[in-house]
């Protein structure tokens, strides 16, 4: 049997979904609500856009190897959740951070 299985980590961009850091932090800027941090906010995550994930699926439609394969998709770099939130802060210099430790 052949197939190739991607396994997708953290997407984000345009229709992510809700639960997902950046997300959440966005949607909590806008509605003018302080940002919940779970934890220490040095959890690590490896960000990749939703146009990065299209265009490894593209790819993968025209893949014709052999065996069982299984790819990461992602960058191979991984950001703290506080720097998401200091980047998520500024675009909207108003927002408050609610640490729930």
């Amino acid at each position: 049997m052949r197939f190739l299985a991607l396994r997708f980590f953290s997407v984000w961009g345009p229709g992510q979904r809700p639960d997902l850091a950046l997300e959440a932090f966005r949607r909590r800027i806008e509605a003018g609500q302080p940002v919940i941090i779970n934890g220490d906010g040095s959890q690590r995550r490896d960000l990749t856009h939703v146009a990065d994930v299209a265009r490894a699926v593209e790819l993968a439609l025209g893949w014709r190897g052999p065996g069982a394969v299984v790819l990461n998709v992602g960058t191979g770099r991984n950001h703290s959740v506080m720097d998401m939130l200091a980047a998520a802060t500024s675009w909207d210099s108003g927002s408050r951070i609610k640490d729930r430790g």
